[in-house]
């Protein structure tokens, strides 16, 4: 985890690519949560926070944005990819604990006590908080290389295939001059 703090750069264009994500997330992909809490204010009916986190609408949007960062982080160039995977899957299986018990609550209401609303907001709370800015860090850092320069490692390797194809090349001239 450390390789992927050092690799947060301090340029503004990752960042941006970052902010960009965080609006677009927040504002699109979130927007059945806030549109609704709009529309029920717009008809002046009164609801909770909990409302909106109690058929497990919010680790399901954890899991999404998990989803789409597990693309980003398994890149070779990506620093800590292994960690994070971890990470990812644990809140992954956390999201599915946690939809599995609202949805198996709601199935088989006779077997099972009512969920506990306020446990229920801050795991949800939570993950929703720590997968968005895990998330954001993930942008920024494939946004930026992965903190690697990547014309220069990009140069680096057409250097290294170069050398090589000469390597190849004296060998097959020399293995010619014995026939």
């Amino acid at each position: 985890m450390i390789h992927l703090i050092k690799a947060l750069p301090k340029e503004t264009k990752p960042w941006s690519a970052g902010l960009q994500w965080f609006v677009w997330s927040i504002f699109a992909g979130l927007l059945p949560l806030w549109g609704t809490a709009m529309i029920f204010s717009l008809f002046q009916r009164e609801y909770e926070i909990y409302d909106f986190a109690k058929n497990g609408e919010i680790v399901l949007y954890a899991a999404s944005f998990v989803g789409g960062a597990m693309y980003s982080i398994r890149k070779d160039f990506f620093p800590s990819k292994n960690s994070l995977t971890i990470i990812f899957f644990i809140i992954l299986a956390v999201c599915a604990l946690v939809f599995g018990a609202i949805a198996l609550n709601q199935i088989d209401q006779t077997s099972f006590r009512e969920i506990n609303k306020t446990l229920l907001m801050f795991i949800s709370g939570i993950i929703i908080l720590f997968t968005t800015l895990l998330c954001l860090f993930v942008v920024v850092v494939e946004a930026n290389g992965g903190g690697f320069d990547m014309p220069a490692a990009q140069k680096e390797g057409e250097k290294n295939l170069e050398k090589q194809f000469d390597i190849l090349k004296a060998k097959v001239d020399r293995e010619g001059d014995h026939d």
